[in-house]
């Protein structure tokens, strides 16, 4: 409901003269710049808020999140309201990007939408248990240069 009032606020009305709400209430025109992008509920990609900035190399350091709204009264003019896949809560972003230009498989992954890993062929990569690897020898026969 706050985006639609939000974006109902900032579009020009006849009845005002072709002014917004916002312009006849505030006496100026508002700053539009922050609407192109980004419609209600779509998928975007945030930065993982780390204290030292290091994570597992498996792991993203993007989040997977829901665009739910845009900021008036935290951050700069460009700062967004995301709603967080894991934890169910809105926070606020300045840098934000849409899932749909480009897929961050390790964020999709630690949302647990699949258990599956794929190569970058696309092809379903073989999952090995490190415990069964355990205890094992392998031998490969030396080949014509005499190397293994």
């Amino acid at each position: 409901m706050m985006y639609v009032c939000f974006i109902l606020n900032r579009v020009s009305v006849e009845i005002l003269g072709w002014r917004t709400p916002f312009e006849s209430l505030k006496g100026y025109t508002p700053d539009i710049s922050m609407i192109y992008r980004f419609k209600f509920w779509d998928k975007v990609y945030f930065k993982r808020g780390l204290q030292d900035g290091k994570c597992f190399p498996s792991k993203s350091n993007e989040e997977v999140g829901r665009f739910v709204g845009f900021s008036e009264k935290v951050g700069n003019s460009m700062t967004y309201k995301i709603l967080t896949s894991e934890t169910n809560k809105v926070i606020y972003r300045s840098r934000i990007k849409l899932a749909s230009i480009r897929e961050n498989i390790r964020a999709e992954s630690s949302v647990g939408d699949s258990d599956v890993v794929n190569s970058r062929s696309g092809k379903p990569m073989v999952i090995i248990d490190p415990s069964s690897l355990v205890g094992r020898s392998y031998y490969n026969e030396p080949d014509d240069t005499g190397g293994e």
